[in-house]
């Protein structure tokens, strides 16, 4: 089962489709940069889209650091990682670490990606639900 779930993870033709911690990194990311942002404000309504991605001035950078400790990877795991986002140019380093910029973020491949995305986790939530896990309950604390 557990390969059946990780397999339901990777999105094919997404970021890196041959590397499932590059991906995870880049989602890691692309989540903190624009998690500060409220789902039911006026900016959510006006990002909520993929048509309107959250411009570079209102994203929030994260450390390698940060993306260690929030996906519980080694410190020099998540700097590889990023690294290699960096030179792919689908990151940039700022003040304060990262982001996935918008021209990334909003390019039709970067939609694509988040749609793929999407797929998979509505793929991956069924496949949990067949196996008995009560998604509600476990929502609720």
């Amino acid at each position: 089962m557990v390969d059946s779930l990780l397999r339901q993870l990777v999105i094919p033709g997404g970021v890196q489709k041959k590397d499932l911690m590059l991906t995870v990194v880049y989602l890691a990311v692309l989540s903190a940069n624009i998690q500060h942002i409220p789902t039911d404000s006026d900016q959510a309504r006006r990002y909520g889209g993929l048509d309107a991605a959250v411009p570079d001035s209102e994203r929030r950078p994260i450390s390698a650091h940060s993306v260690a400790l929030s996906l519980g990877i080694p410190y020099e795991t998540a700097r590889r990682y990023i690294g290699r986002l960096i030179a792919e140019s689908r990151c940039v380093r700022m003040k304060g670490g990262v982001i996935i910029p918008d021209k990334v973020a909003n390019s039709d491949l970067g939609k694509d990606q988040i749609r793929q995305f999407y797929a998979a986790l509505r793929r991956l939530l069924i496949t949990l639900r067949r196996a008995g896990f009560d998604l509600d309950a476990m929502s609720q604390g």
